[in-house]
């Protein structure tokens, strides 16, 4: 019951990791640009800034952009507030970035818990940490230019989750490889290549058929400026393996969930991660309605709304309801 996030840093890996990252092999942009050394927000709220910045100036919408950040927003009941915040982000100015950043501060009530949430309004980037944003944006599109063309990014892992891992999203695709985005001021490590190596996995079991076609696991620091590349043929297939089995909690990489309809009971997945199994939907619901944001109803069709999109069923397709995700489903 945890993300992939989770899982990899509480994993203990054998000496040196699974995946070192010295494997990898490094490659230095150098823009003439040199960031400012200090920055006066959380620095994962950085990281995010600049991973939704990325998406929205490549072509995806603010809405879809920031679309964690807004589900976060919901659970805090300040829906209003998030939205008044996106119509003031147009692209890499001062007030786009800084509204930018408060935004993001709702992502860990989605992430994590609203427990873990501080006041957006105190999130007030000043001008050094705004230009570094602004800075390690344009590295990331121009190394896009480089790299890309990018053909999925912000995606989640239908179909693939599992008791052990049940959330998580992936950074972006290209062609034939699967990139992290790191803004952390040091060289990436075995749990960074280690999440990495999971998300493959997940991709593998997923629903996204581009997996197929991934040849190589990256990592892009926009900070550093510095790409890291491993090509798939030099991983073990033994080690894949068994990051699969210990980490991910599959037997085999390549087992994909694909008989769900022999499944005789549902498992479901709370906003706050923890799992719950039963044979009738419904009534389970009904006893615990007070764990709902929502009507017993609502809460039902919201289920069978992601089981119809796992199936293939809809054209609208629907993941998640108000934070509960689906595993497996039954037919009552």
């Amino acid at each position: 019951m945890a993300s992939v996030t989770q899982r990899v840093e509480k994993f203990k890996q054998p000496y040196g990791g699974f995946l070192s990252p010295n494997d990898f092999t490094k490659t230095v942009f150098d823009d003439g640009i040199e960031l400012y050394s200090e920055e006066n927000i959380y620095a994962g709220l950085v990281g995010i800034a600049v991973d939704y910045l990325i998406r929205f100036m490549t072509g995806t919408s603010a809405e879809e952009a920031f679309k964690i950040s807004l589900i976060g927003s919901q659970y805090m009941k300040q829906e209003n507030k998030a939205k008044e915040f996106i119509k003031h982000i147009k692209g890499l100015d001062d007030q786009s970035i800084i509204y930018t950043c408060k935004l993001v501060g709702y992502d860990v009530c989605a992430r994590v818990g609203t427990f873990r949430y501080k006041p957006v309004e105190d999130i007030n980037p000043d001008e050094n940490t705004v230009s570094n944003i602004r800075t390690m944006v344009n590295r990331s599109l121009s190394f896009w230019e480089h790299s890309g063309p990018i053909i999925k990014e912000g995606f989640t892992f239908e179909l693939a989750y599992t008791p052990t891992i049940t959330c998580g999203d992936g950074d972006y695709l290209t062609e034939d490889t699967l990139w992290d985005l790191k803004v952390s001021k040091n060289s990436p490590t075995s749990t960074h290549t280690l999440q990495l190596l999971v998300y493959y996995i997940l991709g593998l079991r997923s629903i996204h058929l581009e997996f197929q076609n991934i040849k190589k696991l990256g990592i892009y620091n926009p900070r550093l400026n510095i790409a890291y590349l491993l090509e798939n043929s030099k991983i073990d297939s033994s080690l894949i393996k068994e990051v699969a089995t210990y980490v991910v909690g599959v037997h085999s990489p390549l087992e994909r969930v694909e008989t769900h309809m022999h499944v005789k009971e549902w498992v479901i997945v709370s906003p706050d991660g923890k799992t719950y199994r039963c044979s009738n939907l419904k009534h389970w619901l009904r006893e615990h309605e007070h764990l709902l944001d929502g009507t017993v109803t609502q809460a039902s069709d919201g289920i069978r709304k992601i089981k119809y999109s796992l199936q293939g069923k809809r054209k609208n397709k629907s993941y998640h309801w108000k934070g509960w995700q689906l595993l497996e489903w039954g037919d009552n």
